[in-house]
């Protein structure tokens, strides 16, 4: 196994999905729903979204276009195989998303301690994006 600072994302989230198999389900299920939310929410965020960022809302939502396509394509094989979950979910840019997934999922009340912890040393507890509504919001 490589030292953990040579790791690229997409071998942290084989190494995660390969200690906990069985929580591959969860963590795709917690995808979608954090896919779900950010479309329902998707104008609000859009309009939130800080004018100085480096990355645009329309990138952003690029990235959860192609988890909705990852899991159209790949369906169960998500849940069943950590190789396709981590290649998938955290190559290149996809990674962006797939840790901003991972990271909320370990903050998240349901979340095993083993599996919150694994997750804290490969990615870090840094959330991806935050958007403060009540700053950015439109003035009347």
């Amino acid at each position: 196994m490589k030292a953990l600072n040579e790791m690229n994302n997409t071998e942290r989230a084989f190494a995660v999905a390969r200690l906990f198999p069985d929580q591959l389900g969860t963590l795709t299920d917690f995808i979608k729903t954090e896919i779900a939310h950010l479309r329902e929410k998707e104008e609000d965020i859009r309009k939130a979204w800080p004018t100085n960022c480096i990355a645009t809302a329309d990138y952003w939502y690029s990235l959860v276009q192609n988890a909705e396509q990852t899991i159209e394509k790949f369906g169960v094989l998500l849940y069943r195989n950590p190789r396709i979950f981590a290649d998938h979910f955290f190559y290149q840019d996809n990674s962006v998303f797939g840790i901003h997934c991972m990271i909320r999922f370990a903050g998240s009340q349901v979340t095993p301690t083993m599996i919150r912890l694994a997750i804290e040393l490969y990615f870090g507890d840094d959330k991806v994006v935050t958007i403060d509504f009540k700053k950015n919001k439109p003035s009347n």
